[in-house]
């Protein structure tokens, strides 16, 4: 068992996992291991059954969970079609919830229990404090500029591919917010990113997701709406 695997089986969270589920909460969520320590002080236990809906598509986003015991499925609409399907199972050690809190929004999905279960939950007021806190890290539209010299660093843009195709930063890579969990493997854990949106909210999500993957990534404040410097046109 390595240091972080040991962290983890003596974390109340996480002292109930296999090493298997250990392994994937590592490769996952490395990046709140010491977060989540002091979270759990503040976190409530909820006992949920087979078929609960634990948070709803367009919900207020309010609360932040981890699951403890159990299994759950994520069902969510095609941004395009509208469409029905189930993109994600999550079980022990996974975490949702955070996306709707960090946007200030709505939920972007239903997470459905498909076994009982216990789950630990975290209020906003508590997120932002401890988790929000220690991972977003935001910078100003000069920072960034300064900061993407550096050969290490690249350009994320997280928005739609018709947004990025009407404009972006020049040698962006576009990593739609919708997608990064299941992209997230294709980008560079040596590379520092500039994480930028319309506005800046949806990149606070995106820069969030990557820290907390173990990624170095800040959020571009104001999005493309604020950059002084000049965009590129076209894919």
């Amino acid at each position: 068992m390595n240091t972080n695997q040991a962290r983890l089986s003596n974390n109340p969270v996480f002292s109930t996992l296999t090493l298997k589920q250990m392994e994937h909460v590592m490769s996952e969520h490395i990046g709140v291991l010491d977060g989540i320590s002091e979270a759990f002080c503040k976190m409530k236990t909820v006992n949920v059954d087979t078929n609960d809906e634990i948070v709803q598509y367009r919900d207020n986003g309010d609360r932040y969970y981890i699951i403890k015991e159990g299994k759950a499925e994520v069902w969510k609409p095609d941004w395009e079609t509208d469409v029905w399907s189930c993109v994600d199972q999550l079980g022990p050690g996974d975490v949702f919830g955070e996306e709707a809190i960090l946007v200030g929004g709505f939920r972007n999905a239903t997470v459905r229990m498909i076994t009982p279960g216990v789950l630990l939950v975290l209020e906003e007021d508590d997120f932002n404090s401890i988790l929000r806190s220690r991972l977003v890290e935001e910078v100003t539209s000069y920072q960034a500029h300064v900061m993407a010299r550096h050969e290490d660093t690249e350009w994320l843009d997280c928005r739609f591919d018709i947004e990025y195709s009407e404009e972006h930063i020049p040698g962006a890579q576009l990593m739609p917010l919708h997608t990064l969990r299941k992209s997230i493997h294709e980008l560079d854990h040596s590379k520092r990113y500039l994480v930028y949106c319309r506005s800046g909210r949806r990149s606070v999500c995106a820069a969030y997701l990557l820290r907390e993957r173990g990624f170095s990534a800040v959020s571009v404040k104001g999005g493309v709406l604020n950059w002084p410097y000049a965009l590129e046109r076209g894919a």
